[in-house]
């Protein structure tokens, strides 16, 4: 099954439990509100005990329904009383909401007084509890006092006592989604991996498959150079032989290299050596066939204290990676330049061609492990894609770090940046 399959399927999945919960979280505040409409009737009932026992208020509550102009001096004591009276009922109980209260005549359905918050026109029905004040109160004032309270903040109220529900299921439901968003990133990862890996296995094939060739090829050219007794021949065959034996030990060393370098099994032998020497003893070489393909490789060894301490048979393979990229990525004669300079208690090493360059895009990516950067017109150039995220295993094995400059067209320079010999170590 494909992989966006079973995300889709999963991704549906998580839709549907949250859709669940949102059901179990509808379902748990209408249990709330069906266990909090008792207790608000048990208020109001105590709340009508009290304003029968208190003359005073019971007093107010009939000139109130007496007072057709609702004068200021008979709504606030009222108000400040009932308000009393229901607070002290609502906190006996451990129930903590806001509320405004309205007085209604119930032979006239309209309302006697409205205390300031309580308005029906915007509020569900839900908010709204009424209770008829039996006793003396009717009789004295002609009429069916009915006193309505209205929760303004039941909504918030009831989630309040569902609180724990909410945020276990806030953070289950997170959590598989952080979970589902984790599996996509990884298994788009992991098919990207694996495209890689089939990439370099192709190209370790290739690379190979044409020193084999040529071996089994010389084989049989030496074995007939030998019966005929052609020596002269046979000593070439066997210098050909000697030379495609030693490529093809070259790439096996480079795969073997990096995985031990990666594995830890293979540590860094580092001991004070002059970064100078090294560096002339590598370009000497690469110098030669720079002018064999009618280029360049010039110097400026400008560091003053050149004295390091490195694993001189890494570091000068890591130059070597670099100088052998600046030959082979380059659709003109090679121009490269190999530079030093001292800055702190480090020393900077610089390679800089005028190459086809790197696109800004593959920069970050270019020292990935099997990762190739595309080369254009470039067709014949072949390679793993170890080159130079071995050269980065290297610095950084030597505490140091790797910079990259690069322009498409004009080049790239790559910088070495290695810890003077007894100066501590570079923290990235």
């Amino acid at each position: 099954m494909k992989n966006w399959i079973i995300a889709v399927m999963v991704l549906l999945a998580l839709l549907g439990l949250a859709w669940v919960q949102v059901y179990l979280l509808r379902v748990g505040l209408l249990l709330e509100k069906a266990r909090f409409d008792p207790k608000m009737a048990a208020v109001l009932e105590q709340v009508n005990i009290s304003i029968e026992k208190s003359k005073e208020v019971r007093a107010m509550v009939i000139e109130a329904y007496r007072d057709t102009v609702q004068r200021e001096e008979v709504r606030r004591p009222l108000r400040d009383s009932l308000e009393d009276i229901l607070s002290r009922e609502l906190l006996s109980r451990g129930i903590s909401v806001d509320f405004a209260l309205t007085l209604w005549d119930g032979y006239e359905k309209q309302a006697v007084l409205t205390f300031p918050g309580a308005d029906r026109s915007d509020q569900p029905a839900y908010q709204h509890y009424q209770r008829t004040l039996y006793g003396r109160i009717g009789a004295d004032c002609g009429c069916r006092p009915v006193l309505e309270v209205q929760v303004t903040n039941l909504l918030g109220y009831l989630l309040g006592r569902l609180t724990s529900l909410i945020v276990l299921s806030v953070l289950f439901v997170g959590l598989l989604a952080f979970s589902l968003g984790w599996l996509i990133i990884k298994t788009n990862r992991l098919r990207k991996l694996d495209q890689v890996k089939n990439d370099f296995i192709n190209n370790l094939t290739h690379e190979l498959k044409t020193p084999a060739f040529s071996t089994s090829l010389l084989l049989r050219l030496l074995s007939e150079a030998l019966s005929g007794k052609k020596t002269e021949k046979a000593a070439e065959y066997l210098a050909l032989l000697e030379r495609e034996n030693e490529q093809l030990k070259d790439h096996i060393e480079k795969v073997l290299e990096l995985a031990s370098l990666e594995s830890g099994q293979k540590h860094i032998q580092a001991r004070p050596i002059h970064v100078h020497e090294l560096l002339e003893e590598v370009c000497r070489d690469y110098a030669r066939k720079s002018e064999e393909k009618e280029g360049r490789l010039e110097f400026q060894l400008d560091a003053a204290n050149d004295l390091a301490e490195l694993d001189s048979v890494h570091v000068k393979n890591a130059v070597q990676n670099l100088l052998e990229n600046a030959l082979k990525y380059t659709d003109k004669p090679p121009v490269i330049r190999v530079s030093t300079h001292n800055a702190g208690p480090f020393i900077h090493i610089r390679i800089r061609d005028r190459g086809i360059g790197i696109a800004p895009e593959h920069q970050k990516k270019i020292f990935d492990k099997f990762y190739r950067a595309p080369t254009g017109n470039l067709h014949e150039v072949t390679g793993f894609g170890l080159g130079l995220h071995y050269v980065r295993q290297i610095v950084q094995a030597h505490g140091g770090r790797i910079q990259l400059q690069s322009r498409p067209g004009e080049g790239s320079e790559f910088e070495l940046i290695f810890n003077l010999a007894g100066k501590e170590a570079i923290i990235e």
